[in-house]
């Protein structure tokens, strides 16, 4: 074998290996964007997940926090029904009076 021919021989074993090498870094690349789309989309569900659970833990906070300030509305609310209707007792019987003069003292 000439020695051109050892060179053909060699380039043409090289040229060889390095489709060889080119087809595998083809294959682990398109193997590494599957990996690495099927990761985001894991993290993705993940993170999707802990927000819905901090937004059920803000929303039962908030829920809580509302019952809380109408309960205080609602206690506050009879109080001043129940003052209300305590004047309105205590003045029931001036104002039958005032009634009873102011039309007594108009026939008179």
């Amino acid at each position: 074998m000439s020695s051109v021919e050892s060179i053909v021989s060699a380039l043409s074993e090289l040229e060889s290996d390095i489709d060889s090498l080119s087809s595998k870094v083809d294959e682990m690349k398109k193997s590494l964007m599957v990996h690495s789309e099927q990761e985001i989309s894991n993290i993705r569900e993940r993170v999707i997940e802990i927000a819905k659970e901090e937004a059920g833990k803000i929303m039962n906070i908030s829920k809580e926090e509302a019952e809380k300030e109408s309960a205080k509305i609602l206690e506050e609310a009879d109080q001043n029904l129940t003052k209300v209707r305590t004047n309105i007792e205590s003045s029931f019987n001036k104002c039958v009076e005032i009634v009873l003069k102011s039309v007594f003292a108009g026939k008179a």
